[in-house]
């Protein structure tokens, strides 16, 4: 892909994500089955900004968090999660993650409501899925392990998250392993073992 290509894609998928969010689209281009789709998944947007600003009490009105890099990485993944065509998908997606740090793969699984909190460096895999009410940090990852074969792509290998699950700054979660519902993982944890989740989640319950 030459420069000019490059840059020409990403003008196309910001006009696109304007498009799309916005109130003037033109509904020739698109079949009714995926602006039905369009349609919900802007109310889910806006219960996605309520609950990031139910979370945040360093701002007084919920529009403030629209300005949120964050909030715009959130939209732009379910944006794209629902979008028929796999390669735009992907650009949306990409081209938010050039833009607020935040790397979302257009085919996780992510309930609402949701909200990440400042986002810069946070990643979710290809086959993540994360509970309603829950809530990440800047820097969380849910990543997969390396792939021994190339055949294994395609497999689910990323962390499942159930609900209210709150996961704080700069911690890893690798490998298709559970988060119990409710579960708070502190800042700063390497975690790749099933075995060190339920460790964890017995001492939280105890308290």
């Amino acid at each position: 892909m030459d420069l000019t290509t490059f840059i020409g894609q990403r003008k196309q998928t910001e006009a696109l994500m304007n498009e799309l969010l916005g109130d003037n689209i033109n509904p020739t281009k698109y079949d009714a089955k995926f602006l039905a789709s369009l349609s919900k998944v802007k109310k889910d947007i806006q219960c996605d900004l309520k609950f990031l600003f139910d979370n945040d009490p360093s701002v007084t009105e919920v529009g403030h968090v629209g300005c949120y890099t964050s909030a715009f990485a959130v939209a732009s993944y379910r944006v794209a999660h629902i979008f028929p065509d796999v390669q735009v998908a992907r650009q949306i997606t990409e081209y938010a993650k050039s833009v607020t740090g935040v790397d979302i793969h257009p085919k996780a699984k992510i309930a609402v409501p949701f909200a990440i909190d400042h986002g810069v460096g946070t990643v979710i895999g290809e086959t993540a899925v994360i509970g309603k009410n829950s809530m990440l940090y800047h820097g969380v990852t849910l990543g997969a392990r390396h792939l021994k074969e190339r055949d294994q792509v395609g497999e689910d290998r990323h962390p499942k998250l159930g609900d209210n699950v709150i996961i704080y700054s700069n911690t890893t979660i690798l490998g298709n392993l559970c988060v119990p519902d409710g579960m708070i993982i502190g800042a700063n944890r390497f975690i790749k073992k099933q075995e060190e989740i339920d460790e964890l989640f017995a001492r939280y319950d105890k308290k």
